[in-house]
């Protein structure tokens, strides 16, 4: 059993890092789509990494 034991530890490891992904993208999301058109692609970058900030 201590294969099934390492395989759950790191499956909830995993699923807990899936979760933290999702919830980023969210993030993203919610902010890429409050605004509909960006001037350029480094101001959406910009966008992206201060809205990460406030998470």
């Amino acid at each position: 059993m201590p294969a099934f034991r390492s395989w759950y530890t790191n499956w909830s490891e995993l699923s807990y890092l899936s979760n933290l992904i999702e919830n980023l993208n969210s993030q993203f999301r919610k902010v890429s789509n409050s605004i509909s058109a960006y001037p350029s692609d480094d101001t959406l970058l910009k966008v992206f990494y201060l809205s990460g900030k406030n998470i």
